[in-house]
């Protein structure tokens, strides 16, 4: 049969939640009517005649939790705030599973990501995005570790990309003010040159 005989659309579905635990869970997908042939092409034969749903072709499900200093000290001990507030953090955990079938073969995908951040004193902060593959347990490159420092108006910024191919370090100092951010010394290292 043409393909111009199938008159029926995939069927999706998607689900948006913010359980209890979780920041949030997304869940989407497609279920495509027809079956296929010995070849992998579909052909015009619906499935719901069969007494199936559909042929499920994709699948993605992410979730996301959210932790800071505060929760953790009051789940754990059960206090409202810890007694040093300066040492605060926050962190995020992202997990992403993805399935594909269009025809026979099966393609999936697990990442897994961290990123947050520590006040190391009230002027020093460190931020940290790591997304890791869980398939290959590698790290994606463009994973970060950055170190902020607050020079009364001025700023200081370093960034460390160490999952790159080629080491790549950005080092910034520019002023707080808005009207000024065009005024600052900035220096790159990619690889073994220096911008």
């Amino acid at each position: 049969m043409l393909k111009d005989s199938l008159k029926w659309s995939n069927l999706s579905f998607s689900l948006n939640t913010a359980p209890v635990f979780l920041k949030n869970l997304n869940i989407s997908g497609n279920f495509s009517p027809y079956d296929i042939d010995e070849n992998g092409f579909v052909y015009d034969s619906l499935l719901w005649k069969a007494g199936q749903l559909g042929r499920l072709t994709s699948f993605r499900a992410q979730s996301s939790i959210s932790l800071n200093r505060n929760q953790f000290v009051k789940w754990i001990f059960g206090l409202d705030k810890g007694k040093d507030q300066d040492f605060g953090w926050s962190m995020n955990i992202n997990y992403t599973y993805t399935y594909s079938k269009p025809t026979f073969d099966v393609t999936t995908n697990q990442s897994l990501g961290l990123s947050g951040k520590v006040d190391l004193s009230d002027n020093l902060s460190f931020r940290y995005n790591l997304p890791i593959n869980m398939e290959t347990y590698d790290f994606a490159q463009n994973g970060y570790l950055n170190f902020t420092r607050a020079l009364h108006c001025w700023e200081m910024t370093t960034n460390w990309f160490p999952f790159r191919d080629d080491v790549w370090f950005t080092f910034t100092i520019r002023p707080k003010a808005g009207l000024l951010q065009d005024l600052k010394y900035d220096r790159k290292r990619r690889g073994s040159s220096i911008n």
